[in-house]
């Protein structure tokens, strides 16, 4: 049989068949249909089989016969039955394909796959179907469903999104569920995309990925890409992603169609990334120094950016350590940061507040209902915000920066990675808010260095150099003393600036100066630099080596004060005193001096000439006696005599009244001679009138009145006789006419009183002499004229004169001599320029002004007044206009005080007052003094016209009060000047008193040292516990701490009240009760599982360690309260072991025995001799925490630490480390071998509930 299809229609030509031959003659057709290797049969059009090949029997099992007897309903599977009539009915339209299951004669089923087409059979239309046996083809399907069904499962579970990608329909044809559940988008979703899928990736990464796809096309099959790229999610949230692709399928020309991807989110890579990149962008803006405010912000956007719908925000700890300052929130609503601003801290205080006063995070799940809130949840909820985590920011010394918040619209607590972006936005914050106050500190110290600098006034020239003596800080007062600008000498060697150009002698002492202060020694100077206009100024230089904290010499300080006043006013000294030496000199009266130390210093040529001796002959005192008075017996009483004279000077003040000697002269003859003494500072100046002639004519006149009435009309001396009852002269010699500027008869007959500036020394004269007592060398001023004066010394005594009782009077000219010795007076106590009192006479005010008020119980001030620039008003308008200025300034102040007060110039433009007699009450007192004051530095502050020029100055006022003897003058003046300078700096034209900070501060301690003494009996101590652990973080034991809880300032510092307590000795009850609570607490430990073990660590002062009887003190506490001594440590510093060591080791072997163990505490601190050391019975070493605190980036400490570790185990000693603060220092530490910890790593001190809850948790 043949087969052909004509025309669509299969013609089949068998020998039996009506066959068209024409074309295919001679074809064995059947052979063919039975060879075909698939079952063929013909069908009627209702399923009859007509005919099938021999393929069709051996697959089915029928024979042909059966087959023509049977219905193609009758091959098909029972549950396809019903469709094969549908699939005839496809098969004479246009022929059908379709699988199929046939069932074989013995009952099996057989998949099929079946191709119909319609056919004429015989002339009739038919069906011709080709079976095609699959089943091998199904069992490799099933197989590759189950491989595709374990693939899917494989790529399912995969961490991260498998696709495959069309790149020519550019859709995504396969996707793992991983796509589904981490997106959010379901299947349909994904497959309704299409082409479109591209429109959930982010636009800034579009074209990348739209260059990646086409550089696929070219690929080759090994190749693996990889590309970064953000997609958004259904939610709206940006994911990152990384995609690792491959070539999946090729074309017929080799292109690349689809490719295979692996996706891994890296979303949190990228905010590491981000963050890690933020980070270093706010480190960089802390660097370069951007303002707080600005690095704040940046700070808080960096944390909003990584996690969306936070709002973020920083408040800043306030100078007043009790408010919190806005600092930056750049999201919150204004009106919300403003209300915030400024709130108190303290236990109640908001999320912020509490945590700035727990110290500890504080997270707020919802505003509305925590009660932290209370008093603020008003002004967040009308903003929409519900919760809030607050977090302290602290330093490295766990002191409070801020707080950082984070804030959001819905309730809810802080995941993990919240916490790490606070951690990182705390941590930060800390460094940005460190290094503003740090850079704030170092303005204000710049400040108060440039402060100090220039507020040492017009006439001290401060500056810093380096160690090659190069400038870099200068005050203004030396800039305006030389005229030059700040960038004239900045940067440049000192030696080499205008202020030594030129002075070859003064630039090699400085290069001197700085070579040795390299060295560590410090150089002194007087020498002439160049001042404005070129003239010189003498200066009084130093060179102050200053040292760093490791010691290592810094820099250099040079400073110097103007001395060019005080160099004039010592030239003006000397030629006072050389002016002073030749009035003495040249006075008609002998005259000597000796200072304080009874030396002899000056004899002049008079005394030389009356008496004979040099200063070479009696060099002192000691030597003066002897010769003058050679009777021992005459010379005891004059010297009696004489020092009684002196001690009545020195403590009534006043004159010296004469006293008259017989003195022997170097030739051996005797002299009668009157005395009279002065002070001159501390020196005495002895007046030696030689009374020798006098006393002869006297001694003649009592003798023989008549016969010698021819010698007193030619005496030299002034001789004058009146009556004793009515007092009118009976007689006057030409000398005394002349010196009363009268003739004789004008004189004869008068009132002699009238010629007497004060007739009552006329009247005096005559009681004493009534009286019985002599009366010589009285110094009295005659009155010649309305204008004109003469001094003489008086003597008088009674006689007959032509037989009338008769008074007569010697009358010695010592006008000039009372001229000079008053010129010698206003030289030694005065200032020249302006009159007023000068040093020397101030003191002499003040201290009787100190003993007045020692008397009288009242205050008394001092005052120390600086003109404000007076050195650059002197400089520019000249000296002549700075000297009336002082001229009118002594007037002012003179006219501002009572006549009973003293004003003295001390030089150059200082001026001093003395108050005297202000209250008894010192708060009245100080108001009084401030009163004249503000009098003084108001009137000061007044124009000035000197010399028809207008000028202005203002003071600067230091006060001081004092009251009684026990005041020190030099001290009194120098508290003034320290307190006019404290005016200078806080601005000028200012008035400031000593003590009142220093007063302050004295009440203060006085306040704390009394409430401390009561605290005790009061209860007011606590004991606080810091744990000890082992390496393995186990508690070992704990150090009790002494609190002090004072009702009123709360937790008062140790730092305050321990020193205040050993200063007092209060610190030993206070010793004694905390070795008793701690013992106490040890003994009710006993009786607590967890707690029994143990150890506690007392600190024993060395004031209470070195108690007669402190071992007796431990035994007593053991046994009163039970305590296991084993478990007692007792920690003793190093300064209280080495004091006394023989003592020390007695008393600690003692309690030793007791089974108490030592503990050495602050080892490193001290000078620890290893020699001693060794002989302590010390069970363990305490490293201080100061070397702990750098450990990890001091080399220096690291050093110190692993050396004491080494020597503890030579010596067989336990060491603990305190101050642990961080991990680092706690690994740096057990690498070398330390066994124990303590420090704010493990925790901070507790009370005593807190402590035993931390054990709990910390054993469990």
């Amino acid at each position: 049989m043949t087969v052909q299809f004509l025309d669509n229609e299969l013609i089949l030509n068998k020998p039996d068949m009506d066959v068209k031959t024409s074309d295919y003659h001679g074809i064995d057709y059947r052979a063919i249909f039975d060879a075909n290797p698939d079952a063929v049969f013909i069908l009627s059009l209702k399923g009859q089989i007509l005919d099938a090949n021999t393929t069709a029997v051996n697959r089915y099992g029928y024979s042909l016969d059966d087959f023509r007897n049977m219905n193609a309903v009758d091959l098909a599977a029972k549950d396809l039955v019903k469709e094969v009539h549908v699939h005839l009915s496809e098969s004479l339209k246009s022929g059908n394909k379709f699988e199929w299951r046939h069932r074989h004669k013995n009952g099996s089923e057989l998949p099929v796959e079946i191709f119909s087409h319609p056919i004429v059979h015989n002339g009739e239309p038919a069906i011709i179907a080709s079976v095609r046996d699959i089943s091998q083809r199904k069992k490799l399907e099933l197989a590759l469903q189950d491989q595709k069904f374990m693939l899917e499962r494989i790529l399912d579970t995969q961490p991260g999104t498998v696709y495959i990608y069309d790149l020519v329909e550019q859709r995504n044809v396969y996707l793992n569920k991983h796509w589904l559940t981490a997106y959010g988008y379901t299947v349909e979703e994904t497959q309704a995309m299409g082409s479109n899928v591209l429109q959930i990736f982010h636009p800034e990464d579009l074209a990348r990925i739209i260059a990646s796809h086409e550089a696929w096309k070219e690929a080759s099959s090994g190749d693996i890409r990889e590309i970064d790229y953000r997609i958004r999610d259904k939610g709206g949230a940006w994911h990152w992603l990384v995609s690792r692709e491959t070539p999946f399928v090729f074309d017929e020309y080799g292109q690349v169609t689809q490719i295979l991807g692996i996706v891994h989110d890296i979303t949190e890579r990228k905010q590491v990334e981000t963050l890690l990149d933020g980070q270093k962008q706010v480190l960089e803006m802390i660097a370069v120094g951007v303002a707080l405010p600005e690095t704040l912000t940046s700070l808080v956007q960096l944390i909003e950016a990584q996690s969306p719908g936070m709002l973020g925000s920083i408040l800043l700890m306030d100078e007043d350590g009790v408010h919190v300052r806005h600092g930056a929130a750049p999201s919150l609503p204004a009106e919300f940061v403003a209300a915030v601003d400024g709130q108190p801290i303290g236990p109640n205080a908001g999320s912020c507040g509490t945590a700035a006063y727990l110290k500890e995070a504080v997270f707020v799940e919802d505003i509305a209902t925590d009660p932290l809130w209370d008093a603020y949840k008003e002004a967040a909820l009308p903003h929409g915000l519900r919760a809030c985590w607050s977090t302290p920011i602290l330093d490295t010394e766990r002191r409070v920066l801020g707080t950082f918040a984070m804030y959001y619209r819905q309730p809810g607590l802080p995941r993990q990675e919240h916490l790490q972006f606070i951690d990182t936005a705390t941590y930060i914050a800390s460094i940005a808010i460190g290094r503003h106050i740090a850079e704030a500190e170092l303005r204000k110290s710049e400040e108060r260095l440039s402060n100090m600098i220039d507020g040492f006034g017009p006439t001290t020239f401060v500056g810093l150099m380096e160690l090659d003596g190069t400038l870099i800080k200068v005050n203004q007062s030396a800039l305006d003393m030389g005229g030059v600008a700040l960038s004239d000498v900045m940067g440049k060697p000192l030696d080499q600036t205008y202020w030594f150009s030129g002075l070859e002698e003064t630039q090699q002492k400085l290069r001197t100066a700085i070579k040795l202060a390299t060295q560590g020694e410090v150089s002194r100077y007087d020498f002439q630099v160049r001042g404005t206009g070129n003239h010189l100024v003498s200066i009084d230089f130093s060179l102050q080596p200053v040292r760093d904290k490791t010691g290592k010499i810094a820099f250099l300080v040079p400073s110097a004060n103007d001395i060019t006043e005080r160099k004039l006013a010592e030239a003006a000294v000397r030629a006072s005193e050389e002016n002073f030496r030749a009035i003495i000199e040249s006075s008609p009266v002998a005259m000597a001096m000796n200072d304080e130390n009874l030396k002899i210093t000056l004899l002049n040529r008079k005394f030389v000439d009356t008496f004979g001796y040099t200063l070479e002959d009696i060099p002192t005192l000691e030597a003066w006696w002897p010769r003058a008075y050679p009777d021992p017996i005459y010379r005891q009483q004059v010297a009696q005599e004489w020092h009684a004279a002196v001690e009545k000077m020195q403590q009534k003040g006043g004159g010296f009244d004469p006293m008259e000697y017989r003195v022997m002269c170097k030739d051996g003859t005797v002299r009668d001679i009157s005395f009279s003494m002065s002070w001159i500072g501390t020196s005495s100046l002895v007046i030696l009138y030689d009374m020798t002639e006098r006393k002869h004519a006297e001694e003649l006149i009592q003798k023989n009145g008549a016969r010698f009435r021819f010698m007193l009309e030619t005496s030299p001396i002034a001789v004058r006789i009146a009556a004793s009852g009515g007092h009118n002269v009976l007689f006057a010699n030409q000398q005394y006419a002349d010196l009363i500027s009268l003739e004789r008869d004008q004189v004869i007959g008068t009132d002699p009183k009238q010629y007497y500036a004060d007739p009552q020394d006329f009247e005096d004269a005559l009681q004493q002499l009534e009286q019985g007592k002599s009366v010589t060398n009285n110094l009295v001023e005659l009155k010649v004229s309305e204008t004109k004066k003469t001094w003489v010394l008086a003597s008088y005594f009674k006689l007959e004169y032509e037989n009338v009782p008769a008074i007569l009077g010697w009358f010695y000219d010592v006008t000039d001599l009372k001229h000079a010795e008053d010129k010698i007076h206003q030289m030694a106590f005065y200032d020249v320029l302006t009159q007023l009192p000068n040093r020397r006479l101030l003191m002499d005010r003040l201290n009787q002004a100190l003993s007045a008020s020692s008397r009288n119980g009242q205050y008394g001030a001092v005052l120390f007044i600086d003109l404000d620039n007076f050195k650059t008003l002197n400089d520019t308008k000249g000296h002549a206009i700075g000297d009336l200025l002082l001229i009118d300034v002594a007037r002012r102040v003179q006219s501002c005080v009572r006549e009973g007060d003293t004003v003295a110039r001390l030089g150059g433009d200082e001026f001093l007052v003395v108050l005297e007699t202000l209250s008894a009450d010192v708060d009245e007192a100080a108001a009084q003094a401030e009163m004249v004051a503000e009098k003084i530095r108001t009137t000061l502050s007044e124009s000035y016209m000197l010399n028809e020029r207008r000028c202005y100055t203002t003071s600067s006022i230091g006060i001081v009060l004092f009251s009684g003897r026990q005041e020190i003058p030099d001290d009194l003046l120098r508290y003034a000047d320290t307190a006019m300078y404290q005016a200078k700096i806080s601005g000028r034209n200012a008035i400031r008193f000593y003590d009142s900070v220093m007063q302050r501060a004295i009440d203060t301690r006085a306040e704390l040292e009394d409430e401390l003494r009561l605290a005790l009996n009061k209860q007011q101590f606590r004991l606080y516990y810091q744990i000890q652990v082992d390496n393995l973080r186990r508690p070992l034991g704990a150090e009790v701490l002494l609190r002090w809880d004072h009702p009123q300032y709360g937790l008062v510092s140790p730092a305050q009240f321990i020193p205040l307590s050993e200063e007092t000795g209060l610190i030993i009850p206070i010793g004694l009760w905390v070795l008793q609570t701690a013992c106490a607490q040890l003994s009710n430990w006993q009786n607590d599982a967890i707690a029994k073990s143990l150890t506690l660590a007392v600190n024993v002062s060395a004031k209470q360690f070195h108690e007669a009887d402190f071992v007796w003190q431990v035994q007593r506490v053991l046994q009163e309260t039970g305590a296991n001594p084993t478990l007692l440590k007792l920690e003793l510093t190093e300064s209280a072991m080495l004091k006394n060591v023989e003592e020390t080791i007695s008393k600690m072997h003692q309690i030793e025995l007791l089974g108490v163990s030592f503990s050495m505490d602050d080892f490193g601190t001290g000078y620890s001799s290893l020699q001693y050391l060794k002989r302590l019975p010390l069970s363990q070493i305490k490293i201080d925490q100061s070397f702990v605190r750098d450990i990890v980036s001091d080399p220096n400490d690291a050093t110190i630490v692993q050396t004491i570790i080494a020597m503890t185990e030579t010596l067989g000693l336990d060491v603990i480390a305190e101050g642990v603060e961080n991990e680092a220092q706690c690994q740096f530490l057990e690498l070398r071998g330390c066994q124990a910890f303590q420090g704010f790593l493990f925790s901070k001190p507790l009370p005593l509930g807190e402590f035993m809850d931390f054990i709990k948790n910390k054993i469990e």
